[in-house]
């Protein structure tokens, strides 16, 4: 088992979220996490395949879900 994370520089208040969504695109293999607290607009944060933070955005809506790649 591998205790250490793959994600690097991993923003410090996603520790302390509640994960609601994990999605993978599949064209460039970038992770997304949904947070959600269930009552306000959720974030999404973004890695890249190796882990590395990219960006953070709101999601639009309470709770996501799912992400939807085109």
């Amino acid at each position: 088992l591998n205790e250490q994370s793959f994600m690097t520089d991993m923003p410090a208040e996603l520790s302390s979220k509640s994960i609601y969504m994990m999605s993978i695109n599949d064209e460039n293999g970038d992770l997304y996490i949904g947070t959600s607290d269930y009552t306000t607009n959720g974030d999404i944060y973004r890695f890249d395949r190796n882990g590395k933070f990219i960006e953070k955005f709101e999601s639009g809506g309470i709770s996501p879900c799912k992400a939807v790649f085109f």
